[in-house]
C-alpha cells in the first residue's frame, strides 16, 4: 500500500497554478524515500488499495472519480476558496462518502475556523507556502512606495484603496506613491450579483486616479514580480470571500515588502506572522466595509520606520495530517445540514447572493474578520 498525491495541473486560476505545486513540494519533501506516488492524471490510479490518497486542489469532479476508481484507507482533501461557493455541492459529496475516512485540510486558521463554525469539524492546516523567519527593516524617509498587485476586482476594493490612499496623502501632506498592477475581471463584491460600482470597473478606477491628488500609477494586465522591486509596502484592502490564503501577500513578504492588509480571511494569518494589527473589517447591510480609522492608524504606524519580525504561519506538520484521526463524521454532516437549512429558510438561493443574508454572514464574520 502506498500514498498517492494527486497534483492536478489543469487549473483555471493563476493562484492555483502556483498553490498546487507549492503543496506538492511540501509532500515531496516529507515523503522522500517513502512508498509514495505523485500523479497528474487520474488514469494513473489502479485498483490497488492505497493507504492514503491526497487531492491537492480539492476539485469535486475529480474527487468523485477518485472515490469511484480506487479504494483507500483515507482521503485527504485540501480545500480552497471555492469551498464556500459550492457549499451545496460539497454537502452532496460529503454525504455520499460519509462512510469513508475523509480529512479536510485548510490553508489558514481563518479558513479552519470557518469550517469549524459550519460543521464543528476540526480540520488541519497546511499553507501552500511557508514564511521564513526573518527581519524586514524599514528606514524612515520622506516618501514611500506602496504597491498592490493581483486581480483587480470589485471584491478586492481597489476603488477604496485609491480613495483612502488619496485622502490620507491630502490629510498628511505627504507624497507617497501607490502602484496598482493586475488583470481586471468582473467578479463583484462579497454579495454576489451586487455592485457598488456605477460603471465598468476599469473606467471607474481610471477616473478615480485622474481625480486623485497624484502619485497613483494604475496599469491593467499581467505583470512580472520584478514590479515589486523598489517598493516598500504591499497594500491590499481585499474582502474577497475566497481570500482563504493570500498568495500575493506571501510573494510580497518574500520580497521583503511590509504588508498592510485587512484582517480578512488568510490575510489575518500574515498579519499575525508579521506582528501587526491589520485593518479591521465589519459586515453591515451593505456588505463588507472597512474601518477608515483603522486604515489611517496602520498607515501612520509605519511612517516612522520599523524593524518587522516575520515568523512562520501556523500549520500542522504533515506527519500529524497523515497519521491523525480527525476524520469527517456523520455528526459533522448534521451540523453542516443545519447551516444549509438555515441558509434556505431565510431565502438565500445562492451563497452570498442577497442582502437579507446578513444574519447568516455573522457566521462568516466571526470566522474571517
Amino acid at each position: 500500500m502506498s500514498i498517492v498525491i494527486y497534483e492536478n495541473s489543469d487549473q483555471a486560476w493563476l493562484s492555483m497554478k502556483k498553490i498546487v505545486p507549492g503543496l506538492s513540494s511540501c509532500y515531496r519533501e516529507f515523503l522522500s524515500g517513502q512508498d509514495s506516488l505523485f500523479i497528474t492524471n487520474l488514469s494513473e490510479l489502479s485498483s490497488e488499495n492505497y493507504s492514503t490518497v491526497v487531492s491537492l486542489d480539492g476539485k469535486l469532479e475529480k474527487l468523485y472519480l477518485i472515490c469511484e476508481n480506487c479504494t483507500f484507507g483515507q482521503l485527504i482533501i485540501h480545500i480552497h476558496g471555492d469551498f464556500m461557493d459550492r457549499l451545496s455541492d460539497w454537502m452532496d459529496f460529503l454525504e455520499s462518502q460519509i462512510k469513508e475516512n475523509i480529512k479536510l485540510v485548510c490553508s489558514t486558521t481563518a479558513q479552519q475556523r470557518l469550517i469549524f463554525n459550519l460543521m464543528r469539524y476540526e480540520s488541519y492546516i497546511l499553507p501552500p507556502f511557508q514564511l521564513n523567519d526573518k527581519k524586514i527593516s524599514l528606514l524612515k524617509k520622506d516618501s514611500y512606495k506602496f504597491i498592490y498587485f493581483g486581480r483587480i476586482s470589485e471584491n478586492k476594493n481597489i476603488d477604496w484603496l485609491i480613495q483612502y490612499f488619496d485622502k490620507f496623502q491630502r490629510l498628511t501632506n505627504r507624497s507617497d506613491e501607490l502602484i496598482i498592477r493586475g488583470p481586471v475581471d468582473d467578479i463583484k463584491c462579497m454579495l454576489k450579483d451586487m455592485s457598488r460600482i456605477p460603471t465598468k470597473l476599469d473606467a471607474y478606477l481610471e477616473r478615480l486616479c485622474a481625480e486623485a491628488h497624484g502619485h497613483i500609477d494604475l496599469k491593467f494586465g499581467q505583470f512580472p514580480l520584478s514590479e515589486l522591486d523598489g517598493s516598500d509596502f504591499f497594500i491590499s484592502l481585499s474582502t474577497y470571500h475566497d481570500e482563504d490564503y493570500g498568495l500575493a501577500a506571501f510573494e510580497a513578504i518574500e520580497k521583503n515588502l511590509i504588508p498592510i492588509l485587512t484582517n480578512w480571511g488568510g490575510y489575518k494569518s500574515f498579519n499575525r506572522a508579521c506582528g501587526v494589527d491589520g485593518i479591521n473589517v465589519k459586515l453591515t447591510t451593505n456588505g463588507a466595509t472597512l474601518n477608515v480609522m483603522s486604515f489611517t492608524k496602520q498607515m501612520l504606524f509605519f511612517l516612522n520606520g520599523l524593524d518587522l519580525k516575520v515568523s512562520s504561519l501556523e500549520q500542522d506538520d504533515l506527519e500529524t495530517i497523515i497519521t491523525g484521526e480527525r476524520f469527517f463524521t456523520k455528526e459533522n454532516f448534521i451540523e453542516l445540514k443545519k447551516a444549509d437549512t438555515f441558509k434556505n429558510d431565510i431565502g438565500i438561493t445562492d451563497f452570498f447572493s442577497e442582502v437579507e443574508a446578513l444574519t447568516y454572514f455573522k457566521l462568516y464574520n466571526s470566522s474571517y474578520c
